[in-house]
């Protein structure tokens, strides 16, 4: 019931709604929490509350000299469970407003700030140990955030202020901030000109693009991206033995048995291996399965459209 009568005691902004709830947990810095008060409600009734369905913005001012980073996962860990008394609640997202403090994680062998205890709280990829006084791996390599969240993070509450005048102004006039210029793609009549092996790379920026932006990169789904890349080569392995098969020639032929044969030894490798890394490690690793745009075409054919752009 601690959780219930800490939220009630807080600020709430936005009507009752008798369907559930959608919570939205916003820790922010007392020591600038008066400077930005009045943009902060704006931006939480006005933009965050007319962008997400049926939600309140629950605004948390913290002493960030006393609240440790594990009280805060307590904070998040009953409004998830828990949420607000006497109503359907869930939470969905935290954000955090100035010099709040990240929780240091260890994983195999490294200490370093991760944002996944403020968002994870299903079967928890770290979990707080009070003699070490930081989160340590709690053996599941396939944690998965429940919660969105955004760092909004200045020097001076001036910066503050113009950050929230701004989405201020985008919410009121979003065409001022798109350019005219129109770049028209056609992907159908462009597909001739892919990289077959980048292109998978591509979807998957696009599929995961979501957890690319707000930097969820795990070993569930790095271990998503290697099999996909594993099977791809493995294809191109196999059908290279195949075309080399129908080759007179008794020494390619003995050169494509003996790709198809490693071939055989690689796919049962790619089953039995998957990844546990640190998150930063995790990020470099998972970013050399995923393409952009330049990525998707050849560096020739990008200079062509270079040059006849005018």
């Amino acid at each position: 019931m601690q959780n219930s009568f800490f939220i009630n005691r807080r600020k709430v902004y936005g009507a009752e709604n008798p369907s559930t709830t959608n919570l939205v947990a916003i820790f922010v810095d007392k020591e600038i929490y008066p400077n930005i008060q009045a943009n902060l409600e704006r931006y939480t009734k006005a933009y965050l509350q007319g962008k997400i369905a049926n939600s309140k913005a629950v605004v948390l001012p913290i002493d960030t000299t006393r609240m440790k980073a594990n009280d805060i996962v307590q904070i998040l860990e009953n409004m998830y469970f828990e949420g607000i008394k006497d109503e359907s609640s869930k939470l969905v997202g935290t954000i955090l407003i100035g010099n709040v403090p990240l929780p240091v994680v260890e994983n195999n062998g490294f200490i370093y700030p991760s944002i996944y205890p403020y968002v994870d709280f299903e079967n928890q990829q770290f979990i707080y140990d009070t003699n070490k006084k930081f989160f340590v791996y709690n053996d599941n390599p396939n944690g998965q955030a429940e919660l969105w969240h955004g760092i909004i993070k200045f020097d001076t509450a001036t910066e503050y202020n113009k950050f929230f005048q701004k989405v201020k102004d985008y919410k009121t006039a979003p065409t001022t901030f798109i350019d005219k210029a129109i770049w028209y793609e056609d992907f159908i009549g462009l597909k001739k000109y892919f990289i077959p092996e980048n292109t998978k790379y591509y979807i998957n920026s696009m599929v995961f693009s979501q957890d690319i932006g707000y930097h969820r990169f795990n070993n569930l789904l790095l271990n998503i991206l290697k099999g996909e890349h594993n099977d791809s080569i493995l294809d191109i392995g196999n059908t290279l033995s195949n075309d080399l098969q129908n080759v007179e020639d008794p020494d390619l032929q003995a050169y494509a048995s003996d790709i198809g044969s490693r071939n055989t030894e690689a796919t049962t490798v790619a089953q039995d291996v998957s990844s546990s890394m640190p998150t930063l490690t995790l990020k470099k690793a998972t970013q050399e399965m995923l393409k952009g745009y330049d990525g998707l075409m050849s560096s020739q054919f990008l200079a062509k459209i270079k040059d006849n752009i005018g």
